[in-house]
């Protein structure tokens, strides 16, 4: 019971994305079933409990069981549960019986998987997320099928919570160094899933069936390999001498009745069949020394070039003749070393397996070659696809950038005729404001009193005697005073403050020194008359006179006292406060 784990190669695309392909990949045996009148026997995907789900069911809770990982992260890995055929005969004599075993074994060997991780929330298979199902056909090379079942594991990168990263990719082991304090060993999984199968089903294994055998012709040195051939011929021949003493038991007690003749026949036959047993072993021990690993790493390689012919033939329909001839030569070799491996395998006599193995070195010798050319000739295929999709893309953002100087050009076609419209609207404004300017300053000349001399003495004296009568302004007064002040304040032109005040129903005016200039406000509200200099302060008074001499170009009186003062140095300071207070003083009581 091999296991093997996957991560990169996985069928139906990358492991990285949505796991939707895979799983599509992975009912296709259903469909074939269908297809060929055996729907009944369609085999659909299991939980953790061993729950029948939908194949919609899985995909949903893989593809969204990864928060937390990255674009190019891992989502999901794919274990494969693959026994040969003796052990495919210990798991029942039944399919159903069949179908149990290999359940049993999913949950005993995703349990080892699970503690794989050391980690203290991951202790069974029923804290991880995964699916499985089982295939009871194999493909062969030239799309037939033969029987071989196996099982396909689909597992999710995260535990059941969300909480762990779980890769057993990962080469790390446990330990109080460096950033991973933890990792999985995949070497210790796999022979803990032969232990597990063999204690469960009574399976006696061979050195040459087990994981460390396989794995050391793989990928130990030659040393090792020596050393896992001789420890597999040992074991064999015990199991020779063991058969052999069973035989030679069986064969005494047939000696009694045999004859001479009979003897020495059945004695030259067992030499002759050991002789040969001997040859056959000294075989396959070179060829597992020194070919097969050899082999192995040339098919790896013809694999690794048919998928990039595939990838080249996907992008770019018309490839060269001279490609695709070396593509179908390279194919036809590749699968006649097949052909030869399994009629290898099937050869019983030593004499079979030197005529099928000289056989299969004639195809192997050109297989290096075939796939060198191969290479190069996709890689200038790959060059000029590169190059054509290149000028393409020049294209298209040649295009996109006359797409968008055409958008340009519309936008400032409708700006243009907005800025007409804008234009036209804003003389018919204007127009209208010049005529409503007009209109305002003839009521104002009609409105305005004749002016009058005054003596200030006089005026002040008056004022003085009014002040004591005079009534305290109401409180609606102030706060249409105060809208009065914010007007003047915020406006921009003459017009635009005398359009405010009319709307509001208020009016402003100016009261001068007799000297010249402005010194105070009459604010008329609803027919009453205050002077501004008894709501606002000084400083607001003072604000209010600067914003009217930038609206009317009518000077303050305080300027005009300021500049007297520079020319007529001679002139007391008391004399200068006497004639600012007397100023301030008129304003106040010009309007009582």
């Amino acid at each position: 019971m091999y296991p093997k784990l996957q991560s990169h190669g996985i069928a139906g695309g990358s492991n990285t994305g949505s796991c939707t392909g895979y799983a599509d990949y992975l009912d296709h045996e259903n469909r074939w079933k269908k297809e060929h009148g055996q729907g009944e026997k369609r085999i659909p995907f299991f939980d953790p409990d061993g729950k029948k789900v939908s194949m919609e069911t899985v995909i949903s809770a893989i593809d969204s069981n990864k928060s937390g990982l990255h674009v190019e992260d891992a989502k999901f890995f794919s274990l494969i549960l693959n026994p040969s055929g003796k052990e495919a005969a210990k798991l029942g004599s039944t399919r159903e019986e069949k179908m149990k075993s290999l359940g049993i074994m999913v949950d005993r060997m995703m349990d080892r998987y699970a503690e794989g991780f050391n980690k203290e929330g991951v202790k069974t298979h029923q804290d991880l997320l995964y699916f499985y199902t089982i295939h009871e056909y194999r493909e062969n090379d030239d799309g037939t099928v033969r029987p071989g079942i196996h099982v396909h594991i689909i597992v999710s990168r995260k535990d059941k919570t969300g909480k762990y990263k779980l890769s057993p990719m990962t080469n790390h082991r446990s330990g109080s160094s460096g950033v991973i304090k933890s990792g999985f060993n995949r070497d210790s999984f796999y022979r803990d899933c032969e232990r597990i199968f063999d204690t469960s089903f009574g399976y006696q294994r061979r050195i040459s069936e087990s994981y460390d055998y396989h794995n050391t012709m793989r990928h130990g040195s030659n040393e090792e390999r020596a050393a896992m051939i001789q420890a597999s011929v040992q074991e064999e021949q015990i199991r020779q001498q063991v058969t052999a003493a069973l035989a030679r038991r069986a064969a005494r007690l047939a000696q009694e009745a045999a004859t001479e003749e009979a003897k020495r026949q059945r004695q030259a036959e067992l030499a002759r069949q050991n002789e040969e047993k001997k040859k056959r072993n000294e075989f396959w021990n070179s060829y597992h020394s020194y070919y097969r690993p050899a082999l192995d790493e040339l098919k790896k390689q013809s694999n690794a070039a048919f998928s990039l012919y595939d990838d080249i033939k996907a992008q770019r329909a018309d490839l060269r003749e001279e490609t695709s001839e070396l593509y179908r030569k390279l194919k036809v070799t590749y699968h006649q070393i097949l052909v030869k491996q399994n009629e290898l395998r099937k050869a019983r006599t030593y004499k079979d397996l030197l005529s099928v193995f000289t056989k299969m070195m004639l195809f192997i010798n050109p297989l290096p070659v075939l796939m060198a050319s191969l290479a190069l000739q996709i890689l200038l295929e790959g060059k000029k696809l590169y190059d054509r999709e290149k000028i393409q893309t020049l294209r298209d953002q040649v295009d996109d950038i006359r797409e968008e100087i055409e958008s340009l050009k519309t936008k400032q076609d409708k700006l243009k005729f907005a800025q007409h419209d804008s234009l036209r609207q804003y003389i018919k404004v204007k127009d209208k404001k010049t005529e409503l300017t007009q209109q305002i300053q003839a009521l104002k000349k009609e409105l305005e009193p004749p002016r009058e001399t005054i003596n200030l003495d006089t005026l002040a004296k008056e004022l003085s005697k009014r002040k004591a009568a005079q009534k305290e302004v109401s409180i609606s007064q102030v706060c249409a005073a105060f809208g009065i002040y914010g007007a003047l304040m915020s406006a921009e032109t003459k017009v635009d403050l005398e359009i405010e005040l009319l709307t509001s129903n208020t009016v402003i005016e100016p009261v001068f020194h007799p000297n010249g200039g402005v010194a105070d406000f009459n604010l008329i509200i609803d027919g009453n008359t205050s002077l501004a200099s008894t709501v606002y302060t000084d400083e607001k008074l003072a604000a209010m006179l600067e914003k009217w001499c930038g609206l009317t170009g009518q000077t303050p009186a305080h300027r005009l006292v300021n500049k007297a003062e520079e020319e007529d140095t001679d002139k007391s300071l008391s004399t200068d406060q006497e004639q600012n207070q007397e100023i301030i003083s008129y304003g106040k009581q010009r309007h009582r």
